[in-house]
């Protein structure tokens, strides 16, 4: 073969070049740390041994397994597969028991994704070189084991926890023996009084829920928020409804502006986001004491077309934004008009990166009532990257038809490199939501 013929170096460079072409929406989460484009490289690894061992510590770099028994006797009769493991991904709450002799075999594994934790797994854990446990609970009351010693939870990252005045002393508890979490649901205005001064350890991404007849009081978040150090974004969701509340915070220049133009009637805001910039002066879309804040990322529900009239408002206002979900809701539009219009306005955006196009047909221009699936997604990938072309800045697109959805994920040449419509996701968009979070 030609590949026999070539150095090995030169080798290590094309597989590395396969690996790391990834989709856009691992490459942003933790959870998929370690985790590479093996499709090209499976193809590869079957050509003869040399590709074969260049490729093996990419093909099982990150490993997702739903059976720990069958996973530990495979590392017993193949030591390199098992040192090739850096990412162990376990989403059950069975044979746990297992992990504590699985781990010896693991020798490079640098994380793993776990949904259950008991005292046996946290010592083994605490005797492995280890470094990462990130910690997605299943229960809504979070119970972990109880304290072995100074710091046992400081290899674990808690992903994601609501607060209420029932969990606040529990967490507490976890904190104080080296645990991180990473976000933070609240639901309820005002929180608990001592979430002022309260610091959580690790803490990225606060979601606040409010409601339509709840005082919006938000006096206590200036102190929450110098507490957080590494806090760099802040969701606002409104739970209940989808029309615009005047008292939103951040966001109160827009709705007096679509006020004055007339258009709250056609459109709703759900959720709006805001993230912390590093240097330089407050920006206009900032309100003391958040001068080091812009808000980054809009979801936008439009019940008539007015795509081009708000989003040049949206852009007046807020010109960095980086995230926008655009969704239309019982609309029936011209089809031409309202695709060109939205290509139009996306290209006022300087720093989009990740565009949201939910149940808007009218961009496909198709009745995606009675359009097979097939030609659904063709004409997602043609709109999606006609709009790529126009925005160089975006680098995903995350599309959302009837039956068909998925990523579509933009390469540096600004062309279509892939797509991901997983059949089993099926009826499953709140989890790609959750994704979407993480990516504001």
């Amino acid at each position: 073969m030609i590949s026999m013929m070539l150095p090995e170096e030169l080798l290590q460079e094309i597989v590395e070049h396969l690996a790391y072409n990834a989709l856009f929406i691992e490459r942003q989460l933790a959870r998929f740390r370690w985790k590479y484009n093996r499709s090209d490289l499976i193809s590869l690894s079957m050509a003869n041994r040399q590709w074969r061992q260049i490729c093996m510590p990419f093909l099982f770099a990150y490993l997702r397994v739903g059976d720990l028994v069958r996973l530990r006797e495979q590392c017993m009769i193949n030591t390199a597969f098992a040192a090739s493991v850096r990412t162990l991904d376990y989403s059950s709450s069975r044979n746990m028991d297992t992990i504590p002799s699985l781990l010896p075999y693991l020798t490079n594994l640098d994380q793993m994704n776990l949904v259950e934790l008991d005292s046996l797994v946290l010592a083994a854990i605490n005797h492995h070189p280890i470094t990462t446990i990130l910690f997605y609970p299943t229960k809504t009351y979070l119970s972990l084991p109880s304290q072995s010693g100074p710091s046992d939870l400081a290899k674990i990252i808690l992903k994601h926890i609501s607060i209420d005045s029932r969990k606040h002393a529990s967490i507490d508890q976890y904190l104080d023996r080296g645990m991180e979490v990473t976000r933070i649901f609240l639901y309820g205005i005002p929180p608990i009084k001592s979430l002022r001064t309260q610091r959580y350890n690790g803490l990225c991404e606060l979601h606040i829920g409010l409601y339509r007849d709840s005082i919006i009081d938000l006096s206590w978040l200036p102190d929450f928020a110098r507490a957080q150090p590494r806090l760099k974004k802040i969701i606002f969701d409104f739970k209940d409804h989808f029309l615009l509340c005047p008292a939103a915070p951040f966001i109160a220049p827009l709705i007096d502006e679509l006020n004055r133009e007339r258009l709250t009637n056609t459109i709703g805001l759900p959720r709006y986001t805001i993230t912390r910039h590093s240097g330089g002066p407050g920006l206009a879309s900032s309100t003391e004491p958040f001068n080091e804040w812009h808000v980054s990322g809009i979801f936008l529900v439009f019940y008539q077309w007015s795509s081009g009239r708000v989003l040049h408002i949206v852009h007046s206002l807020f010109p960095l934004i980086s995230v926008l979900t655009i969704r239309s809701v019982h609309m029936a539009v011209t089809y031409e008009a309202a695709g060109s219009e939205l290509i139009n306005s996306l290209c006022l955006f300087s720093s989009l990166r990740v565009v949201s196009l939910l149940g808007v047909g009218c961009v496909w221009e198709i009745n995606s009532a009675g359009a097979p699936e097939a030609d659904t997604e063709a004409a997602m990938v043609f709109y999606t990257s006609r709009i790529a072309q126009q925005v160089p800045t975006i680098e995903a697109f995350f599309v959302y038809e009837g039956s068909a959805f998925g990523w579509i994920t933009i390469s540096e040449r600004r062309s279509i490199i892939g797509r991901s419509f997983d059949p089993s996701l099926r009826g499953k968009l709140p989890y790609y939501e959750l994704f979407l979070y993480e990516v504001y």
